[in-house]
């Protein structure tokens, strides 16, 4: 006789064929997609960043030069080199700074309605391309930004003359002794359809892998409760608990 404990198991084995469906037509490049959006495929830029704590003018920072002895002696605000991802640290000279400039330069390359990600910044002022401001977040007035206060969508169009350009984000730190940047997320460049297609894949695979974890935990434990049929049952936890991490 088909038990109900085997028709579950068949219904959680095909959920799990279809999502692994889905991954892969998300994953598969879209045949309407222009040849100009594949001149440069989504890039995610975790190289040639600097950081220079404290409050300075846009105008100043282009000015500022990189970190030296002779600098840093001086009290001069100046560029220190940093690597996505990476904890940034106030040294003893900037404990009384509420702000860290983020800065990189972008690479070169052909996009057709190139676009911006910045959600692997948190606590975001405002972003500047050159001089130009391209994006703001929070207001000085609402700070210290409370839990999704002032939130936008950090995707930001540009023109299609970027490259070559710097970018600069201005961050808040407050009277924290350290700010996270791209532990959990990238700045990412790519076109629009490219950016906002492989954002929504992330957060769809990170669903359906945290859910197929879930649902392989929860089989394991009903394995240690059941006389009949627990290689079946194991078999298949392993099965969604594997799928789960090969989606996130």
């Amino acid at each position: 006789m088909f038990s109900w404990k085997r028709a579950q198991i068949l219904l959680c084995l095909g959920a799990f064929l279809i999502s692994v469906l889905i991954s892969l037509l998300t994953i598969a490049p879209s045949q309407a997609q222009s040849q100009a959006s594949k001149t440069l495929p989504r890039l995610e830029i975790t190289q040639g960043w600097h950081y220079l704590w404290g409050d300075v003018s846009i105008n100043n920072l282009h000015n500022a030069k990189l970190c030296t002895k002779l600098e840093i002696s001086k009290g001069n605000p100046c560029w220190q080199p940093f690597t996505f991802p990476e904890r940034l640290w106030k040294s003893q000279q900037d404990q009384q700074q509420n702000n860290v400039w983020l800065g990189v330069r972008l690479p070169e390359g052909k996009l057709q309605s190139p676009t911006l990600y910045l959600g692997a910044v948190p606590n975001i002022l405002e972003a500047y391309l050159d001089h130009e401001l391209i994006y703001t977040r929070l207001s000085p007035n609402s700070l210290p930004p409370g839990h999704g206060e002032g939130y936008q969508w950090p995707i930001v169009p540009i023109d299609s003359n970027f490259y070559g350009k710097s970018l600069f984000i201005n961050v808040y730190v407050g009277g924290e002794q350290s700010i996270y940047i791209g532990f959990f997320d990238r700045i990412v460049i790519g076109s629009k359809f490219n950016v906002i297609r492989c954002l929504f894949k992330d957060e769809i695979s990170t669903i359906l892998g945290c859910i197929f974890i879930l649902i392989g935990l929860w089989f394991s434990l009903t394995c240690l409760f059941r006389s009949q049929d627990k290689r079946l049952i194991l078999a298949f936890a392993l099965l969604a608990i594997a799928g789960g991490i090969y989606n996130l």
